[in-house]
């Protein structure tokens, strides 16, 4: 209780204090545009409302956006009196065959490797998944990793239940910042991060996706 007191009182009295991604609970999406998206999000410290950009750190590179980001947030850091920041999330991902197999090599103690079918582990954490809206969750270690796959497991009986299809209709979508939802033409997959890591999860999936299709 002292430790999260002192976190409050410290952004409190200090509306001047920067901020990361990591200080806000994520809600509903309430814009986009060619290279970001706005959510409604809350401050855990303060408790107060906040309409945060999350911009797409290779789109703003490839449309040399970089000045132009820059003096947004200077702007809005004005305004607000709060400084900005920019969750830039950069999916790491592997630049050649020998890369990948260094980094294989060190993800042989994850307990999760031998799910993985010989590919890399770029991004994995516990989901409740439901089969629909109305359905009892079930907890499943989900997986993103190259190939792409999305692979989600037992993890009590530690067996693989299943894959969610690859495609390039596939799309990733927060509904807040727990609850998530992967869109494929056959079937859409509820999935809920009880962490609120829903935008990262969405946000990596999308990448991994980029990559694949756009390049």
């Amino acid at each position: 209780m002292g430790t999260s007191a002192e976190g409050e009182n410290k952004y409190a009295g200090n509306t001047r204090a920067r901020r990361s991604a990591n200080d806000f609970m994520f809600g509903k999406l309430i814009g986009e545009g060619s290279f970001s998206v706005v959510y409604l999000a809350k401050d855990v410290h303060t408790s107060k409302e906040w309409a945060v950009k999350v911009c797409e750190k290779r789109q703003i590179i490839r449309e040399r956006k970089q000045e132009y980001v820059k003096r947004e947030r200077e702007a809005l850091n004005r305004l607000s009196g709060l400084p900005g920041f920019l969750n830039l999330f950069l999916l790491k991902i592997p630049a050649s065959d020998e890369e990948k197999s260094s980094w294989l090599e060190e993800q042989k103690s994850d307990m999760w490797h031998s799910f993985a079918e010989g590919e890399l582990i770029l991004k994995k954490g516990f989901v409740n998944k439901r089969k629909g809206a109305l359905y009892v969750p079930r907890k499943r270690m989900l997986l993103l990793t190259t190939g792409p796959k999305l692979i989600y497991i037992d993890p009590v009986q530690m067996v693989k239940k299943g894959e969610i299809p690859w495609n390039e209709k596939l799309r990733a979508e927060a509904k807040n910042f727990k609850m998530f939802f992967v869109h494929t033409p056959h079937r859409t997959y509820y999935l809920e991060d009880s962490q609120g890591y829903a935008l990262k999860w969405c946000q990596a999936i999308q990448e991994m996706h980029d990559k694949v299709y756009k390049n």
